[in-house]
């Protein structure tokens, strides 16, 4: 062993070495003013040396440890190693299910045993004592709290929005420990990654951890330059417990039970399979219940957990009633897509001003810019109902006017975000497909027609006004280009 590290008593101590802190330098984009960056920001999480690739070093942590980073630092604990810092850089993420796996080519890590992650066909038992070893904020020492497995279920991801499973701790975890290892007491084998904690009146010793299938999913995806993203069945559900509605739908007590299907997300060229008003009741083999859940790791889970053991790609096998009668469907898996994206990061906002006008496609982070109750009625309404359909990908919004001679009498600033419907008389499905109109456009005018909360609403701009007040308006605005990257070269 190296100087630093003799003295260590137990095996346990020694390998919690592994555990290294993280720093992030992070510059988050402006949602509300794409052109422009948040204030640069500093950030620190907990991560852990797992198995060399290539003879590097690897470090499993939290995707929202690293996301939006421009720059990320390994240290291993003070009170045992001296204080240097080592440049790391992101091997692969999946913001779906909080993950990111780090790089760092230095031999300083030679010395410190490597952290196994327990086997992904298990899931730890309820009661059982586990260590959550990483960095709260306070400190560049090691600090390791003990409690046990509480809960095992489908939680609420709060980095990406998304249901996935997850582990549910009483041992403290607290801003810092993101991204460290929860390891089994008896196996010193990782069983979670800290990711997020509840905290709220009323609750106490409820931190949560990605458990170790999502860990080898997303390892596995890396090595093997598969999707990260969580497939997607690109379907929404509900439940059925009622005996009246089942008896409604042609199902037979004893004999079928599911989860009825209730509206379907459809993209062009990506076929969903399933139908409103079918009864999802088997994926791949797993018996799926009147309330979601089915038979997987030894409990009763939802059966979303069967869904994201695949690969987008990969196809599932669904038995399915429809109209009184058993089929069987086998549905390819696509990527999870919203009308309203969520859970976007380490990316450039889209957007484009055309005479003023500044358009954006709406997603929960420009949402976020307001408070919840003050959220424009008709923009969080798409958020929550919102549906995909192959002639709507997505909600495109006038997000600002900055005013202009060729655009008055259109108001200025925030004009209530009217969302955009066609472009000289054609409909508009998508920001992509609204940049194309807009720079396709012929004839003497300009004309797009929008819906307000009142009704519909047309704008006309000069054609021949355009190309002079876009010099204007950079000018004036300080705006550094007309358009977002992905449209410059248009």
């Amino acid at each position: 062993l190296a100087p630093w590290c003799r003295g260590i008593t137990t095996s346990s101590e020694q390998l919690h070495h592994a555990a290294v802190k993280i720093f992030a330098t992070k510059q988050r984009p402006g949602w509300t003013i794409p052109w422009q960056t948040q204030t640069v920001e500093m950030s620190s999480g907990s991560g852990a040396l797992i198995k060399k690739k290539d003879g590097a070093v690897r470090v499993l942590t939290a995707a929202h440890v690293v996301s939006d980073a421009m720059f990320v630092q390994v240290q291993r604990s003070v009170s045992h190693f001296p204080s240097d810092k080592f440049r790391a850089r992101v091997e692969g993420v999946c913001h779906d299910t909080d993950l990111a796996v780090l790089r760092v080519e230095t031999p300083d890590f030679d010395d410190i045993p490597e952290m196994k992650i327990a086997d992904e066909a298990s899931l730890p038992s309820l009661f059982d004592t586990v260590h959550v070893v990483g960095y709260p904020i306070g400190g560049d020492s090691r600090c390791v709290t003990e409690g046990v497995v509480s809960r095992i279920e489908v939680v609420e991801y709060s980095h990406s929005l998304r249901h996935c499973l997850a582990l549910t701790v009483d041992a403290a975890i607290n801003s810092g420990n993101s991204g460290g290892p929860i390891l089994d007491k008896a196996t010193q084998e990782i069983v979670g990654i800290a990711f997020q904690k509840l905290s709220g009146r009323g609750v106490e010793n409820m931190g949560h951890g990605v458990p170790t299938p999502l860990i080898h999913r997303f390892l596995r995806a890396v090595d093997e330059n598969k999707p990260v993203q969580l497939p997607s069945l690109r379907c929404e559900y509900q439940v059925l417990e009622n005996p009246s509605i089942r008896k409604k739908l042609g199902m037979v007590e004893g004999k079928h039970t599911g989860t009825l299907v209730t509206r379907v997300h459809e993209v062009e060229g990506e076929p969903v399979l399933l139908k409103p008003g079918d009864v999802l009741m088997a994926m791949d083999g797993h018996e799926i219940d009147c309330h979601g859940h089915v038979e997987l790791y030894g409990r009763r889970l939802s059966f979303v957990a069967v869904r994201d053991r695949k690969y987008v790609g990969d196809t599932v096998h669904l038995r399915v009633l429809r109209d009184g009668k058993e089929i069987d469907v086998e549905q390819p898996l696509h990527q999870s897509e919203y009308l309203v994206p969520r859970g976007q990061y380490d990316l450039v906002p889209k957007y484009l001003v055309v005479g003023g006008l500044v358009f954006q496609p709406l997603c929960n982070e420009y949402l976020q810019g307001w408070v919840i109750q003050d959220r424009p009625v008709h923009l969080q309404d798409l958020y929550n109902r919102g549906q995909l359909s192959p002639t709507q990908k997505e909600a495109i919004m006038l997000t600002q006017v900055l005013a202009d001679d060729c655009n008055v009498g259109y108001g200025s600033g925030w004009v209530g975000c009217p969302l955009v419907e066609s472009v000289n008389g054609q409909p508009v499905s998508c920001m992509d497909d609204f940049v194309a109109k807009i720079y396709a456009a012929q004839g003497e005018f300009l004309e797009i027609g929008m819906m307000r909360g009142s009704g519909p609403y047309t704008l006309v701009l000069e054609s021949a006004q355009l190309a002079a007040a876009a010099e204007r308006v950079q000018q004036t605005y300080r705006v550094p280009a007309p358009c977002s990257p992905h449209y410059q070269e248009e």
